[in-house]
């Protein structure tokens, strides 16, 4: 794997190889991206100290198979303070790799804003001072404008990353967002205004000829699951109704699991309306991402996550306002989920009469204020300054008991499931060492629909079928979070997208198997495919720890005491001590959530690493 260490205040670029014991243990991605963290010894680093990394770094599949379209950022968060990093999709991954740049190190901070563009195989400098200051879209405008007519990829901060909004997002091309950890604040605080990277070469694969079969095969795996039908036709919206009759849409900060009337967000009602087309990115067959004509720009919205943040969460019911906001998001460079925690917060704060000299008077789907507050975050205006620390921090600062309605773990803002509603999501939204997050584990194996990969993975008998896929409930939750996570790990270090992967397990483990022997050469078992998830977490929990000095795998309290009534009738909430005792066991960590040093030992995670041994000249 090639790589580019940036030397952004001197200007300057060194190109080397990562060695290659280091790919066989943790692979790329996200496995390499911790590593180079856990290396360079910030663990009490300031987030924003030109001391700190950044890191953008691709899988070992990422613009090969059928799926593999995801990319890491990875940095010390200014959101948790511990381990931070966003997957993001669309064509980055895909035009870096033509370049034959695997992972980019960016260090210090430049003199003046800069652009990163990658081209013809090496990282060059230009002045960004003109486009300082202007909201994603129109930077992105410009730059194709000069390009013209160029195959590109565009990787941007608006104006909350250069204001350092602790959940500033990096947009890719024309809506994907690297948005949770903060790393757009972290890029905003290096002066880099974004990434153009250009790509004509090709994507190597070792083995051309078992490439082209592979993929014709895994695509075909892909186009015709079931499963991924939904995904198809509706994108990710497709969840919202089914979601609405489990009581798993969260809706007025979590004080509720549904809302009374879905008609205007409804998946069929939304595109029949806006007029939607089908987006993915590269190489994907699927197509899950929507594209439409909004404000004079192509741009991609509507996923899931931000319909639920920017909708139910703070009682917006209507999809034109949700796009909106959306857009709105998009174009400053926020975070929708972090930012839908933080209005709803402010909102539930007001509703119970609390901190109404500091926080804005603003009520449950009251449009016009909520841009209004959008606004004051990205631009740090007023309370917005307070408000753009995020929802841990803010609630802190402001006091009043308003803590107990700031939904986040360990500072970062819960994504959109209901945790009494979800067992399983609930235990990997506490574990998960980035903090509150669906994607650390994504633990879709506990399912209905995956009741037969449950079987062959896991070993679940047979008479457990209905208490394993019972998602309301505690029992199992442990182990399908434990070999999710793994999976997951393995997912973000290939660059594999998780419908793949945790969602469907469209590709099986022999799949990712085959997939890395004949495109990079590397020849591993599933067992130790498996083991270098379980190592890539392992070594992720150090970092967390050597970071913040505690494990924080807590929920809101919320979660923990508050009933919350469920379509069957049945009143739930999370008992989280049972699956932490169970899921710490089976990690093979203490009570505290520590590893064991022999954990550590079985799996070869040493002490302290040296940059210099990783990275090659």
């Amino acid at each position: 794997m090639r790589c580019a260490l940036v030397d952004l205040y001197k200007e300057s670029v060194e190109y080397g190889y990562l060695n290659e014991k280091y790919i066989r243990m943790y692979l790329g991605g996200r496995g390499i991206a911790s590593l180079i963290l856990y290396a360079f010894k910030g663990f009490n680093l300031d987030p924003f100290s030109p001391d700190n990394v950044l890191i953008i770094s691709t899988g070992l599949l990422t613009g090969t198979i059928p799926g593999a379209a995801r990319t890491i950022i990875g940095t010390k968060s200014p959101a948790t303070f511990g381990i931070g990093y966003s997957a993001v999709g669309g064509s980055l991954g895909f035009y870096l790799r033509k370049n034959l740049i695997d992972v980019i190190i960016l260090r210090n901070t430049a003199k003046k804003p800069v652009f990163l563009v990658i081209r013809n195989n090496e990282v060059l400098f230009e002045d960004a001072s003109d486009f300082w200051g202007l909201s994603v879209y129109e930077t992105r405008r410009r730059i194709i404008r000069f390009f013209k007519e160029v195959p590109l990829s565009t990787a941007l901060i608006g104006p909350a990353g250069e204001n350092k909004v602790r959940f500033a997002s990096i947009i890719v091309d024309e809506g994907r967002a690297a948005a949770r950890t903060g790393v757009g604040a972290v890029m905003g605080s290096k002066k880099v205004k974004g990434l153009i990277v250009v790509g004509t070469g090709e994507v190597p694969v070792l083995n051309r000829e078992e490439f082209r079969k592979l993929s014709a095969n895994l695509s075909k795996k892909a186009v015709t699951n079931p499963a991924f039908t939904l995904f198809k036709v509706h994108g990710t919206m497709s969840l919202i109704p089914i979601k609405q009759a489990s009581g798993d849409l969260p809706a007025y900060n979590h004080q509720r699991g549904d809302v009374d009337d879905i008609s205007r967000i409804d998946p069929e009602y939304v595109h029949k309306t806006l007029g939607i087309r089908s987006g993915g990115c590269v190489p994907c067959p699927i197509r899950c991402g929507r594209l439409l004509r909004y404000k004079s720009e192509n741009i991609e919205a509507l996923e899931y996550e931000t319909m639920d943040s920017l909708g139910p969460l703070i009682g917006v019911l209507d999809v034109q306002d949700i796009l909106y906001l959306n857009y709105l998001v998009n174009d400053y460079g926020l975070d929708s989920i972090s930012t839908g925690k933080v209005i709803a917060w402010v909102m539930e704060c007001h509703q119970r009469g609390l901190a109404q000299k500091i926080l804005p008077p603003i009520k449950w789907g009251e449009v016009e204020r909520i841009v209004e507050v959008i606004n004051a975050i990205a631009f740090r205006k007023d309370y917005g300054n307070i408000l753009a620390e995020g929802v841990k921090k803010a609630s802190e600062i402001v006091g009043e008991d308003t803590e107990k309605y700031a939904m986040h773990v360990k500072g970062l803002e819960i994504p959109a499931q209901e945790p009494r509603a979800v067992k399983n999501f609930a235990l990997g939204h506490a574990t998960s060492n980035r903090g509150a997050d669906h994607l650390y584990a994504l633990p879709c194996i506990s399912y209905p629909h995956m009741w037969e990969k449950a079987k062959k993975y896991l070993q679940i008998p047979e008479e457990h079928k209905n208490i394993f896929t019972d998602n309301t409930e505690e029992n199992y939750k442990a182990l399908v979070v434990y070999f999710s996570e793994h999976l997951a790990a393995v997912s973000d270090a290939l660059g594999l997208c998780k419908f793949y992967t945790n969602e469907t397990l469209t590709y099986e483990l022999e799949d990712i198997v085959t997939s890395l022997r004949v495109v990079a050469g590397i020849d591993i078992s599933e067992k130790e495919l498996l083991e270098i998830g379980e190592r890539i977490v392992n070594l992720e929990r150090l970092y967390l720890l050597k970071s913040i000095n505690k494990a924080e795998d807590v929920l809101p309290e919320r979660f923990i005491r508050e009933k919350l009534p469920l379509p069957t009738r049945k009143e739930s909430v999370v008992n989280l001590e049972v699956m932490l005792k169970e899921y710490y066991s089976l990690r093979g960590w203490s009570d505290d959530g520590v590893p064991r040093t022999e954990t550590l030992e079985r799996l070869k995670i040493e002490e302290e690493y040296s940059f210099d041994d990783i990275f090659r000249y």
